[in-house]
């Protein structure tokens, strides 16, 4: 048996699940069942593997593993419903046995299954999947069963570290001719595009074999000089039809097709090589450039530019699965679902002509990716369609309809379109698109035997050079892309001026990030023609905090409904550099003209795999909830006790000390030692570090005066808080220059911090900001009046261990996931989204409101539960002391792996009391409690009226 294309395993898989759905008898069915599994890959399984494997066991009794496959996989089967973590713990004791006694034998992977259900598990990254079978297609597109075909991630990693390198050669040939100082840079870009071109050309049969690669070596000098010339001749020469070609040309270099599509019309000059130069090169025409991807490569090649440029713009660039997880949301999910039926269809006849239509209409269908940037989105979509395309006239082979291959090829470049703001990109975008053209019409002849003529080019992709905020779209019935991210306190004034043109009518626009703009702007599309569907992968802001009121309060009324997306996860670019970024993938359109499921992915881990959840509704959020939007409020919706931010000092740093600092000024100025308090923000308080500042709130202005007399040092820093001269920066700075008025203002009392919130008396409970998103709470504490609270935390002052217990609780922790915004990954923590809209589960009490009997005991409950996590701290605290070992700070209690068994058992009880007061008896998931509060919240401000 020979290995199939992912098309042809897809189609396998698809019918393998449909076969195998309804299977309950492991005796019966399961060697059936792994053989057909093996065959989806192409592999007889008894050529490849043992069923029946007898594996010894120490205590001498012989097992039998149901598949073997040494080395690569262990199998084994229960019957349906069975316990499949028994099965796999089953498989780990083979396992250890195979490694006692033959360890080169080892698989890496284990699958489990009771034929409704399949687990794959590789134990040598320690990752596992769990996935009903009827999703195996999907696993095997997403490539977690590569290691079928003996394709391994350290394999894949090799194939990306050769589109690095390959980008890397050419991005040597552009930075030597940039050094060089003498090159129009638009003409350099357009020369090195040309010769990517050709290197494409010599190894994927657009030239003869080598033909590129030969004719430079015979027919130029070994110190180069000559080079630019002959590259000039082959250029003409590619761009002129046979007919027109001079009839006493060299033959060799007659010989070359005429490639046409305007690649090679522009006279851009001679570049001047020497023999350093040609032996670059030569070497990136002796790669193997079949190997390299285009989907990708013009990323991989964009990093040559100036990366502060490219920063600025707010590229990001998207790998291949991540492209892969919005087209097919968006539409190739869809389109292989209805061919799959069309398959089905009873009838020969009715059965062709199902497939028939469907495979015009494919051919009707237009694409748009508005920020293109160098293709890869359209890129990998044409592929995708092409290899669906394939499939289809397989088909319609089958039927006897095939006549001639090249009027039965419906989906072309020219369905294509994008924009792209930066000229250097847009052309590798429509030469990427030319080059992923030819590699489908080699893999349509190689399936069918022949296929249409990729050159003279006669069609292209549409890539418009200009800014994708003030040009029109072109017409599309599905839009899609990357469009750039940048926050808008990073955001240059031209951005910032797009924003206000395309969103400016929506409510607090200049708080978006810039990427919004593409969401509001497909939108209107979206409402002049409810067809359209859209998806973009985007910085996840955008479904947090304040931006979803913003974004989503102005989107929603208008029509607009999320139909699948994909939650906060992370991904890092092929292009030099790596960027990390959290990103989602949002999908939207209009649900009067579609209907079907919704599906959520949600990532447990976000820097892996997905779980795939069908869902009544996505909100703004992207929860399986309604289209409740959480906004600012001012006030707390529940009538609690209000929740201040701490004290702005806005000192350039001068009222704040470390504890060196610290010492130093009160050795030299020990009547400084009366005005120093510990100082908290969210870094001290999380990790038991010290700082500490300057604070003269309360003190008389005649005794402040008289004490500064003894204090030069103190009343220097202080001084430096109205204005000083930065040394660095050649600029006065301090509050005196602020652009801020009110800060100005604040230029008159230096000695005080710019914004006072801290309690005078008792304590006060501190909420940090920003929390890392590991920690299942965020941990909060009491703390003294006397410790002054940095505005990089929250405080409640005087509350009760039962605001101590709620705020610790999975509900309110839940609640504020859902609701908070973003540091890039970690909880960014606000008074007025988060804590003025949470629910209490009771009203506050007061003199005119006694509690009853039941309240009081869930208040009891709550607040004894809340004291057990605080005794259970200071146990661990007390521990330590007694070991002679740092006391653990909260961020050491709360890590996700720390092994403090005695809080973890305290939050667990006191969840327990908070559910109860709430009545609460859902599951124990975030969705289902967010859900829950949700419906509390809506009720809660339907009585409150507006915040």
């Amino acid at each position: 048996m020979t290995a199939h294309t992912y098309e042809h395993k897809y189609r396998l898989a698809a019918q393998f699940a449909r076969r195998f759905q309804n299977e309950k008898r492991e005796r019966a069915e399961k060697d059936t069942f792994w053989n057909e599994f093996f065959a989806i890959f192409g592999l007889d399984r008894f050529r490849t593997a043992t069923t029946e494997y007898a594996v010894k066991h120490r205590s001498g009794h012989t097992k039998f593993a149901d598949v073997f496959w040494a080395g690569r996989l262990l199998c084994e089967h229960k019957s349906a419903g069975k316990d499949l973590d028994a099965a796999f713990e089953q498989a780990m004791g083979y396992v250890e046995e195979i490694r006692r006694h033959n360890p080169n034998d080892v698989p890496r992977h284990i699958i489990v299954s009771d034929f409704a259900t399949m687990r794959l598990y590789d134990l040598k990254d320690d990752t596992n999947v769990f996935f009903p079978l009827s999703e195996l297609p999907e696993h095997i597109k997403l490539r977690h069963f590569d290691f079928m075909d003996g394709i391994t991630h350290e394999l894949r990693q090799a194939q990306e570290q050769a589109n690095i390198e390959a980008a890397a050669a050419v991005g040597s040939l552009y930075q030597a001719f940039r050094s060089d100082g003498s090159y129009n840079e638009h003409s350099l870009k357009q020369f090195l595009i040309r010769l990517l071109f050709c290197f494409f050309a010599d190894d994927t049969l657009i030239f003869e074999p080598g033909q590129f690669e030969g004719y430079l070596k015979k027919y130029t000098r070994e110190d180069g000089e000559d080079i630019g010339g002959t590259l000039n001749r082959l250029f003409a020469v590619l761009n002129t039809p046979p007919e027109r070609r001079a009839q006493n040309m060299n033959t060799e270099l007659r010989a070359f097709p005429y490639v046409n599509g305007k690649l090679f019309e522009e006279q851009l000059g001679e570049f001047y090589f020497n023999a350093e130069l040609r032996e670059l090169l030569l070497q990136c025409s002796e790669r193997d450039w079949a190997k390299i991807s285009p989907e990708i490569f013009g990323n991989l090649f964009q990093s040559v530019m100036d990366n502060v440029e490219r920063r600025k713009l707010g590229a990001h660039y998207t790998e291949e699965g991540n492209i892969l997880k919005v087209i097919d949301g968006l539409f190739m999910d869809n389109l292989r679902q209805r061919f799959q039926a069309a398959c089905k269809v009873s009838g020969k006849a009715k059965r062709t002509a199902a497939i028939y239509a469907l495979h015009q209409e494919i051919g009707r269908l237009q694409f748009l990716d508005p920020a293109c940037g160098c293709g890869n989105f359209l890129v990998v979509a044409y592929r995708e369609l092409r290899r669906l395309e394939d499939d289809i006239i397989g088909e319609l082979f089958a039927a006897g309809q095939l006549l001639d291959i090249s009027t039965m090829l419906q989906t072309h470049i020219g369905q294509f379109h994008g924009i792209e703001i930066d000229e250097y990109p847009a052309q590798i975008a429509k030469v990427a698109m030319w080059l992923t053209d030819h590699q489908c019409n080699l893999r349509t002849a190689e399936r069918f035997g022949e296929t249409r003529p990729s050159i003279p080019l006669t069609d292209s992709a549409e890539i418009i050079n200009a800014n994708s905020l003030h040009t029109d779209w072109p017409q599309a019935d599905y839009i899609f892309g990357n469009p750039p991210f940048v926050g808008s306190n990073k955001q240059t004034a031209e951005q910032k001026a797009d924003t206000q043109a395309v969103s400016g009518s929506l409510k607090n626009a200049g708080i978006l990030d810039y990427v919004a703009n593409w969401y509001v702007k497909a939108a209107r599309i979206i409402v002049q023609n409810p067809n359209v569907q859209a998806a973009f992968v985007s910085t996840n802001s955008i479904t947090q905090g304040q931006q979803v009121e913003a974004l989503w309060g102005g989107l929603l009324p208008q029509g607009i409904e999320i139909h699948f997306a994909h939650r906060t996860f992370q991904w890092t670019s092929q292009a030099s550099g790596k960027a990390a970024v959290h990103c989602v993938i949002v999908g939207f359109r209009q649900p009067a003209r579609h209907t079907g499921a919704k599906y959520l992915f949600d990532y447990p881990d976000i820097k892996g795999l997905p779980e795939k959840h069908s869902v009544q509704n996505i909100s703004p959020y992207l929860l399986d909830a309604p289209d409740i939007i959480i906004g600012n409020r001012s006030k707390p919706i529940s009538g609690e006790a209000e929740m201040v931010k701490g004290n702005q000092p806005t000192d350039g740093g001068n009222l704040l000390l470390s504890t060196v600092e610290k010492q130093a000024l009160i050795a030299a100025e020990p009547l400084a030692a009366q005005y120093i308090r510990p100082f908290l923000g969210s870094e001290e308080f999380l990790n038991n570090k010290e700082r500490w500042c300057l604070w003269f709130h309360g003190i008389s202005e005649t005794r402040l005066h008289q004490d500064l007399k003894h204090m030069p040092q103190t009343a220097q820093r202080i001084a430096n808080v109205k204005e000083y001269y930065n040394e660095d920066t050649k600029e006065w700075e301090g509050r005196l220059h602020s652009k801020k008025a009110a800060t100005k203002k604040k230029a008159a009392t230096p000695h005080l911090f710019d914004e006072i919130r801290q309690p005078a008396s008792g304590n006060y409970l501190l909420i940090p900001s920003t929390s890392s998103e590991t920690r299942e709470f965020i941990p909060i504490g009491y703390v003294d009046c006397n410790t002054i609270n940095s505005n990089a935390n929250f405080m409640l002052p005087n509350a009760t261990l039962y605001h101590f217990g709620i705020l610790c609780s999975t509900m309110h922790n839940a609640f504020m996931r859902a609701v908070a915004g973003r540091l890039e990954s970690r909880y960014r923590y606000s008074n007025t989204i988060v804590y003025n809209n949470f629910p209490f589960p009771f009203a506050p009490q007061s003199e005119g409101r006694p509690a009853p009997a039941a309240e009081q005991k869930h208040r009891a409950a709550i607040e004894a539960a809340a004291q057990a996590v605080l005794d259970a701290r200071a146990f661990y605290r007390q521990e330590a002391a007694q070991e002679g070992l740092p006391p653990p700070s909260l961020a050491d209690l709360y890590r996700p792996d720390a092994p403090f068994t005695r809080l973890h058992q305290a939050h667990r009880t006191l969840d327990k009391a908070v559910d109860a007061a709430y009545g609460y008896k859902g599951g124990h998931d975030d969705g289902s409690r967010t859900a829950f509060l949700f419906a509390l919240y809506q009720k809660a401000a339907a009585e409150a009226g507006k915040p």
